[in-house]
């Protein structure tokens, strides 16, 4: 993949920028941000299982009323450690040889550009607890995964060997085992959904001004991979609690 996530990024920010001032005037005070989170993704739910990432973002917001704002974000998360696998195992029995193929997909992680909206409600005027909730959407711009084939075979050698002692040949028998493994093969795009939306949720907290302490959970509505992956149909969806980070810097 050649998609550099930092320039599409940047430029889905600047047109943010320039579509809420176009939007809803300068008449109130446009904040600018950066957050910094780590999160926790619902890698497999029998048995429970979770993985480690990371989410980074510039977001802006802006005063809607005393208690309340509204925030526009533009995001890189990353869904790291997936470990999704499944080994398809074929036996194959040949004249003098026995052959075991395990064909193993394994798919490590997923990487979204994520932009999203998002309303804060302070339940006290000035205090520094905030609660949110909004939409997301994402787009898949890189994973990282393969295919492979790993194979062990067993066969049955005759060693010849010179015997003058009976003036002529020995022959003795045997057995051997060896394995094969296939170049990986990297995963295709049409293995994946490339666009997720759903909600998010957000618990935040002022440590000082311009410095806040956010816990969010964000759920997805569709299925991040398609038949493809597997060769039949898997459900994984965006399912991820976030804490980290917020700080101002305008």
């Amino acid at each position: 993949m050649n998609t550099n996530p930092f320039f599409a990024l940047s430029i889905v920010l600047v047109i943010l920028l320039i579509g809420v001032q176009t939007t809803f005037g300068q008449d109130r005070k446009w904040q600018l941000g950066v957050d910094a989170q780590t999160l926790f993704q619902v890698a497999s739910a029998d048995p429970f299982r979770l993985s480690m990432g990371n989410r980074l973002g510039l977001w802006t917001e802006r005063p809607v009323s005393q208690r309340s704002s509204i925030q526009v974000a533009a995001s890189l998360r990353n869904l790291n450690g997936l470990q999704l696998r499944q080994n398809e195992l074929f036996n194959a029995y040949l004249p003098q040889e026995f052959r075991r193929n395990i064909n193993s997909t394994m798919l490590s992680s997923l990487r979204y550009v994520d932009l999203g909206l998002s309303w804060y409600y302070t339940p006290r005027r000035a205090g520094p607890w905030a609660l949110g909730a909004g939409v997301y959407g994402a787009y898949l711009y890189t994973w990282r995964g393969a295919r492979q084939t790993n194979t062990w075979v067993s066969g049955e050698q005759l060693r010849y060997s010179s015997n003058p002692s009976a003036g002529g040949f020995g022959i003795s028998g045997g057995s051997s085992t060896r394995s094969l493994s296939s170049d990986p093969q990297p995963l295709a795009r049409a293995a994946f959904q490339s666009f997720d939306f759903g909600l998010q949720f957000h618990l935040r907290y002022a440590l000082s001004p311009g410095l806040q302490l956010q816990c969010s959970y964000l759920q997805g509505f569709r299925n991040l991979i398609t038949p493809e992956l597997f060769g039949q149909s898997s459900s994984f969806l965006a399912s991820s609690f976030h804490l980290g980070i917020s700080a101002r810097i305008l």
